[in-house]
């Protein structure tokens, strides 16, 4: 396939995803997501399932299932509003389908405590502090995809850590050991590593850093840690969650090379890891989602 025609189909995906995101209740028909790709109902399905290994009618009930499930564990909503806010012609059949998908019935998932995410093969989910509007994605030649879309603010539990970046395992141990082990009701929040200073102008044994956790609402901070505001805003970042030893490369590609070449400006804040999970005792650090900060353009809200 020619880099033009490549790339052309990638960027009617990418409008397709946005469109799905942000379409949060009612239907989405194929008929009008295809002629929004500009292309046809069969050639729109092959081109999705070729580049996120499903149709586009399985992302979107994929992501408005992992929505619903995530608003069973977070507040008093009825199943029957969930049911039409997610497309099912009714209750029952959003019963069957999140059955199907999660394996237990709607009103058995907030105390089974579930996790909210479903399986894919794409790394792209429904994500509850990201606000649901995909602006812009490109893919890297280090094999990830970088994507804009724009974060809501929120409040974290911290704990500061000083020395290197690479070192993260002992100071997750450390809160670990101040907590009891890992924070209650961990599927509902997001694990950070927050970076404060450049490491190349800063000593590595210098650094500042926080990791840590987000509060859920009306939660107050538990003793011994700080509480800290993750800003809302515009972000650059990574769809999937990259390991470790390939961090730096990520990191320098993102700010060197990405933000410049796509007309994009930093913002003065610092850049963060969104962890996939929390750290085994004596184990490495789990891959992260880079987040960096951009400046709010002329015309945006």
């Amino acid at each position: 396939m020619r880099v033009q025609t490549r790339g052309a189909h990638h960027r009617s995906v990418m409008r397709v995803i946005g469109k799905v995101l942000q379409t949060e209740s009612g239907p989405l028909r194929l008929p009008d997501l295809a002629s929004l790709a500009g292309y046809s109902r069969t050639h729109l399905t092959r081109m999705f399932s070729h580049a996120l290994g499903e149709t586009p009618a399985c992302l979107t009930r994929r992501l408005r299932l992992e929505r619903a499930a995530y608003t069973l564990q977070t507040s008093p909503k009825s199943i029957t509003d969930l049911a039409e806010e997610s497309g099912f012609s009714g209750p029952e059949a959003f019963a069957r389908a999140f059955r199907h998908a999660f394996g237990c019935a709607p009103s058995e998932f907030h105390r089974l405590q579930k996790c909210w995410k479903l399986g894919d093969t794409s790394a792209l989910h429904w994500v509850p502090s990201v606000s649901d509007v995909m602006i812009q994605v490109r893919e890297s030649d280090l094999g990830y995809q970088a994507v804009v879309s724009r974060r809501k603010g929120v409040r974290i539990a911290a704990y500061r850590v000083i020395g290197p970046y690479k070192e993260m395992e002992q100071p997750f141990q450390l809160l670990s050991d101040l907590l009891g082990g890992p924070p209650d009701q961990l599927e509902k929040r997001e694990i950070f590593c927050i970076y404060h200073d450049n490491h190349r102008w800063v000593p590595h044994h210098k650094l500042r850093s926080d990791i840590g956790f987000t509060l859920l609402p009306g939660e107050k901070c538990p003793d011994g840690l700080i509480e800290r505001a993750v800003p809302a805003g515009p972000y650059v970042h990574t769809l999937e969650f990259i390991p470790a030893s390939k961090s730096g490369e990520v990191w320098r590609e993102l700010n060197v090379e990405w933000i410049p070449r796509y007309g994009k400006r930093p913002r003065n804040i610092p850049a963060f890891d969104v962890l996939e999970s929390w750290p085994l005792p004596g184990g490495k650090l789990t891959p992260g989602k880079k987040f960096i900060g951009l400046e709010v353009e002329m015309g945006e809200p």
